[in-house]
């Protein structure tokens, strides 16, 4: 019987955190929402001006 509520409480506690992950995943990234639709050179160019380092 102890076992299983450790199980039980384990389990209610992953999904927790797993749910406020993805909840956080979901957010929009502060002060790149003028971005959004942008092509991809002017995109690039202005992430690039803003201090973003891409591969």
């Amino acid at each position: 019987m102890k076992h299983r509520v450790i199980g039980y409480s384990t389990g209610v506690l992953a999904a927790a955190l797993l749910l406020t992950q993805a909840a956080r995943a979901q957010d929009p990234a502060p002060g790149l929402q003028d971005l959004v639709g942008a092509r991809g050179s002017s995109g690039e160019q202005a992430l690039q001006e803003r201090g973003y380092k891409l591969p």
